[in-house]
């Protein structure tokens, strides 16, 4: 070989190299910038995670409010890795490290799916940059974020196994498919009805039916086996259009609704683009077929069932996956590829400017937990209906109390059938403590006995009734810690409420 064509080769992989590090480079900045990433459900992750890890340490009293009930659950994968990492580094750390896992296995999976799916097409693949960050992320989905990808990383090994099927590729498949499982059930559900949809409209072989189904069957087993919190009485809430119209148009809007709508904006440009005089444009009519399924489960879909919520929306991720295989559009798409990588810029400047303004905010109120002994009994009581839910992000932040100094908190995820943590029986739990609206307040009688501490946020409704049970040791913007007066008895509490 020329001497210079294997430097010039070499020369080109190493500026792709460091490109690629600069990309993931930028990706991950906003995680490691701030003290507590400002993601929703995020700390109650953790704190689960903490608590399951630590509930028969001596130095902790979690014994006394939690117990644990293990299965193989479809929600695993964020608990499983963050109780390992324990054992080696800081949790907050551990969780930093599966927030980056979880940011770069979408454009990688990505990317190995249209590999596979829509050969020569590769550079689409950064379109996936834009599913970074976006409103599952922020509402701290991570489960649902991971499982997304690896539903993607399991397509594309699934049409490897089609190209030459093999024993060793079916074993690697299945686990990959039961990983899936584990990692989120939607996520499962939507690969087997991608793939279904795949072989209905290519009228393949039956045995690649037969070899396809038989992946999901463990997974299958292991969900039928669980304790389901989600009972066939729960009531099936339905979105209207106009919801649905607002999700079509803004899951990937973040922060900033004009960031939304000017990648709508493109999207569409560059479809067009794609396909306007350009002589090398082809359909990939089965990936199509399954596009169109997908988007016919978004406009039938319920929004919730049961503890199951935001339904619908998550087809949307799958969505806009599969739209990137729906054709083949030869040279043009490193051009589309560019566009990509330029919303992703404006993009990323966006989440990290928002990440550095809420990072101040979370550190002032993180003084709280210092204000309150290790060990402490403590209910969290929050209104943030005045805030979208991105922007929520003080939420769940009561459960690193947990983490840092051990609190019994009521509040953890606790669902039969979700999460292996359980409450123990006779433990008050205010059911409004979930809600948005304290029209109706908790039993203060029954706050009084079961807590030491209350720590409260934009509930100032409930001030005047939370001063007659104990008082204030720390207040920060809208947040205020009550101590409980413990040397007073339910008795004179419940006349005090009276007058």
């Amino acid at each position: 070989m020329n001497p210079a064509v294997t430097m010039q080769s070499s020369s080109q992989r190493y500026r792709r190299v460091l490109f690629l590090a600069l990309l993931a480079g930028l990706l991950l900045l906003p995680i490691w910038l701030v003290e507590f990433p400002p993601l929703l459900d995020y700390p109650n992750h953790l704190a689960q995670a903490f608590v399951l890890t630590h509930l028969d340490d001596p130095n902790f009293h979690f014994s006394e409010f939690y117990g644990q009930e293990w299965h193989f659950y479809p929600y695993l994968a964020m608990n499983g890795f963050l109780i390992a990492m324990q054992h080696v580094i800081p949790l907050e750390w551990a969780g930093r490290i599966f927030l980056c896992i979880c940011l770069l296995a979408m454009p990688l999976c990505v990317w190995f799916f249209l590999r596979q799916s829509n050969p020569g097409n590769e550079p689409l693949s950064l379109w996936a940059l834009l599913l970074s960050y976006n409103v599952f992320f922020l509402y701290g989905y991570l489960n649902f974020y991971l499982g997304v990808a690896l539903c993607f990383l399991a397509l594309g090994l699934w049409i490897r196994f089609l190209e030459r099927a093999s024993p060793f590729r079916w074993l690697v498949l299945l686990a990959a498919v039961t990983g899936v499982y584990a990692t989120h059930l939607f996520a499962f559900a939507m690969l087997g009805i991608v793939i279904t949809a795949h072989l209905l409209w290519k009228r393949t072989a039956i045995r690649h039916f037969v070899f396809s189904w038989l992946l999901f069957l463990p997974g299958i087993l292991f969900y039928l086996r669980l304790p389901l919190g989600v009972a066939p009485t729960h009531e099936i809430l339905f979105d209207g259009f106009g919801d649905k119209m607002d999700w079509l148009t803004g899951f990937l809007r973040g922060y900033s609704p004009w960031v939304g709508w000017l990648t709508l904006v493109a999207l569409l440009g560059c479809a067009l683009l794609a396909w306007w005089r350009n002589a090398e444009f082809r359909w990939n009519r089965e990936w199509a077929v399954a596009g169109g399924v997908l988007f016919i489960l978004f406009w039938i879909l319920p929004v919730g069932f049961g503890e199951a919520w935001d339904i619908y929306p998550r087809v949307l991720p799958f969505l806009f996956i599969v739209f990137l295989s729906f054709c083949h559009v030869g040279k043009r798409a490193r051009w589309l590829a560019l566009v990509a990588l330029a919303l992703f810029f404006v993009r990323i400047e966006n989440i990290t400017e928002h990440f550095l303004l809420e990072g101040p905010r979370l550190t002032g109120l993180a003084q709280s937990f210092d204000m309150i002994p290790k060990n402490a009994r403590v209910l969290p009581i929050i209104d943030g209906a005045h805030d979208g839910p991105v922007r929520r992000t003080y939420y769940h932040f009561w459960a690193y109390g947990a983490i840092r100094r051990g609190w019994l908190l009521p509040n953890l995820l606790s669902v039969p059938g979700m999460a292996a943590l359980r409450l123990k029986s006779g433990v008050y739990r205010p059911d409004l403590s979930w809600d948005l609206d304290y029209s109706i307040p908790p039993d203060w009688n029954k706050v009084h006995e079961n807590y030491e501490y209350v720590w409260a946020y934009h509930v100032s409704g409930l001030w005047p009734d939370l001063q007659r049970i104990g008082s204030v040791i720390f207040q920060k913007e809208d947040l205020k810690l009550y101590r409980l007066n413990k040397s007073t008895s339910s008795t004179d509490q419940s006349s005090a409420l009276v007058r």
